[in-house]
């Protein structure tokens, strides 16, 4: 064989050398579904379905030596005559109109914000109301949410506590790149002329954060109560 012709060859059996090892040890997997961002990236033509989990960042372990946060507590009486609760008064309020406008009514899901309010450690709290002739008891009213909550794959519900009249739940949400726990509170307000209404309370952490503002989270859960004058 001419030296020439072994040139080109192995030439040849470099290129695809250097291309197979592009992409198998740097390229990565190539029938894939990858975490991107947050988001799962379909990276080739993977056989397997898309994950329903969602997929955070590596830089939202939780954190567990972060200061517990100094707040102060005032009753908030403005809202509805129908109930009260308790509003962290260095928190930044923000108005239920301006929050309406920005978030979509199917993101709502029918829910009309009372108020709203944020803090620098991008927690949020807010209460808001809604109303259904279908639905009578805080087991459907918990049902309903859940059901659509699972519709959403950035979305995984983790926890729920049913009363007669009330209800607590957990879920995990995937917003961008960050995990929030979100903690909520329902409470019914009134059943009447085939119509049930309640109130949902939601506070949205960082999940790096959840360990820190534990105290936080359950007083104001705790603090929303009907209003009896």
């Amino acid at each position: 064989m001419k030296k020439p012709l072994l040139i080109i060859i192995a030439g040849i059996t470099l290129v695809v050398a250097v291309a197979a090892f592009l992409r198998f040890a740097i390229g990565g997997p190539e029938d894939e579904w990858l975490c991107q961002g947050g988001q799962w990236v379909k990276h080739g033509n993977p056989s397997a379905a898309k994950p329903t989990t969602g997929c955070g960042n590596a830089n939202t372990s939780v954190n567990s030596n972060l200061p517990a946060p100094n707040v102060t507590y005032e009753t908030n009486t403005t809202q509805s005559p129908l109930y009260l609760f308790d509003t962290v008064k260095e928190w930044t309020s923000i108005a239920p109109e301006e929050i309406q406008k920005s978030i979509t009514q199917e993101q709502r899901h029918g829910y009309e914000i009372v108020y709203f309010a944020s803090n620098s450690d991008a927690v949020t709290f807010s209460v808001s109301e809604k109303k259904s002739s279908e639905l009578k008891n805080i087991t459907a009213i918990v049902a309903d949410d859940k059901s659509v909550a699972q519709t959403n794959q950035s979305i995984t519900w983790v926890d729920q506590k049913l009363g007669l009249t009330d209800a607590q739940t957990e879920l995990k949400q995937v917003a961008g790149t960050t995990d929030y726990t979100v903690f909520s509170r329902y409470l019914i307000i009134a059943s009447s002329a085939g119509e049930t209404r309640w109130a949902l309370m939601e506070v949205a952490v960082p999940s790096s954060r959840t360990s820190q503002y534990q105290t936080v989270v359950s007083h104001l859960l705790d603090s929303l109560k009907l209003n009896n004058y």
